[in-house]
């Protein structure tokens, strides 16, 4: 069993990888129908969020560093 705040960091992970494969898409989106405004939020949104899947990316590279994948889970008497 995964630890909870490693299941939530790869969890994050995977969902703002998700967003930001689609921000691009809905940049163009708004610039097709006039709207920089828009684009360029989506822009912003994108590059905040790529910077959130690298300080979640670090965080969990230092549980897994600390040996938290082989760590009993407290409570519960499985890994």
């Amino acid at each position: 069993m995964l630890p909870n705040v490693l299941f939530d960091l790869i969890s994050s992970i995977q969902n703002k990888s998700e967003a930001v494969s689609i921000y691009d898409t809905y940049a163009k989106d708004a610039q097709a129908q006039g709207c920089s405004d828009c684009a360029n939020l989506w822009r912003q949104m994108k590059q905040r969020d790529e910077e959130n899947i690298a300080l979640l990316s670090r965080e969990l590279e230092r549980h897994v560093r600390q040996g938290e994948l082989t760590k009993t889970v407290p409570g519960t008497g499985m890994r």
